[in-house]
């Protein structure tokens, strides 16, 4: 049976969107108030979604191609009341497409490294640097 690259002494694939938690990079998505925001909402409450400011545009905008500018979208999650609690359910998830709670895909990729681990673990991490 063959390894997984990354695993068992091998190298990590150079081409991974993969990264590591470091304490910078703790300290970074720490810093980003969206993320505080999430953590408000770590539980989103029932309903949160009926008052989406999502709704009253083209689902099409929030979910475009990668290719394409999701600013106009961010745009909008901006001022929106439930931005908080739509980037927790996201990144409870894990959901990596799309726009949610004024954050891309590869933004999310980046918070879900710290919003898996414990409390603790977060304290340690932050404390390591």
């Amino acid at each position: 049976m063959r390894g997984v690259p990354g695993q068992g002494g091998r190298k990590p694939n150079p081409m991974s969107r993969t990264r590591t938690l470091t304490p910078e990079l703790a300290r970074q998505i720490q810093n980003d108030p969206r993320y505080g925001e999430a953590l408000s909402h770590r539980v989103p409450e029932p309903g949160w979604r009926a008052r989406a400011r999502c709704l009253e545009h083209d689902p099409e905008l929030f979910f475009s191609a990668a290719a394409e500018d999701p600013g106009p979208a961010m745009a909008i999650c901006g001022d929106c009341a439930v931005r908080g609690a739509c980037l927790a359910a996201a990144l409870n998830i894990g959901d990596c497409d799309g726009v949610w709670g004024g954050t891309a895909p590869a933004q999310r990729r980046t918070m879900r490294l710290l919003w898996v681990r414990t409390r603790t673990d977060v304290a340690d991490v932050a404390a390591s640097a």
